[in-house]
């Protein structure tokens, strides 16, 4: 699998979470669980499968909703990611 594009989308998203501002703290839990995901994912070598990467789609996904109003950049690159996702066949 070509992971090239699924890496710098990836990366988009961390520096955007970084740069969330101010969170009620089950916002910020939910994007720690996204950053740890990520992080596991650009860890990987270009050797492995990403293997199962479903709990971090639901997680996108109930992040986009939580965050549609308050983040919309934020929310533009969780889109990024998941069209990626689904692009790669994933």
């Amino acid at each position: 699998m070509d992971d090239t594009q699924l890496r710098q989308t990836l990366t988009q998203l961390h520096a955007e979470l970084k740069n969330a501002g101010s969170l009620d703290d089950g916002a910020r839990q939910m994007l720690a669980d996204l950053q740890g995901d990520i992080g596991q994912v650009l860890q990987r070598s270009r050797e492995e499968e990403f293997g199962d990467v479903r709990g971090m789609l639901g997680r996108l996904e109930d992040s986009i909703e939580r965050f549609e109003i308050s983040h919309p950049k934020l929310t533009a690159a969780f889109n990024n990611v998941i069209s990626t996702l689904n692009n790669l066949g994933i």
